[in-house]
């Protein structure tokens, strides 16, 4: 991961939210142009679901998305770390890899402004 930002954007599959917020990601994605800001999707998979860690790859590449994707299984104790506790729900952290924003990409995308952190 690159960056001097890194926004981590977790959803899952069965997330109808998750998915409307997509194509505002996409945007930010086509333009995040600078190397300030690594912008990545996380999917959450669930294997209960007969999903693996290539399932987000596989439903975005589906939809014509292009933004990097991560996966982590839905029940791992990370999920919970961070404080994800709902989704979609956005991470970003600083260079110094320090929490600094939890909530939706919405105020992800003023935060990032009030930052002064051209995406």
């Amino acid at each position: 991961m690159h960056g001097e930002y890194i926004v981590l954007d977790f959803w899952f599959t069965g997330c109808r939210i998750c998915f409307d917020t997509m194509p505002n990601f996409q945007k930010l994605y086509n333009l995040s142009n600078s190397n300030k800001v690594g912008l990545f999707s996380v999917c959450c998979y669930n294997e209960k679901q007969g999903e693996d860690y290539l399932t987000g790859r596989k439903v975005l590449s589906e939809r014509g998305y292009d933004f990097p994707v991560l996966s982590i299984n839905i029940k791992d104790s990370l999920l919970q770390n961070l404080g994800v506790s709902a989704m979609p729900m956005v991470l970003i952290f600083n260079s110094e890899r320090k929490l600094i924003f939890r909530g939706s990409l919405e105020y992800a995308e003023d935060f990032m402004k009030d930052f002064k952190c051209k995406i």
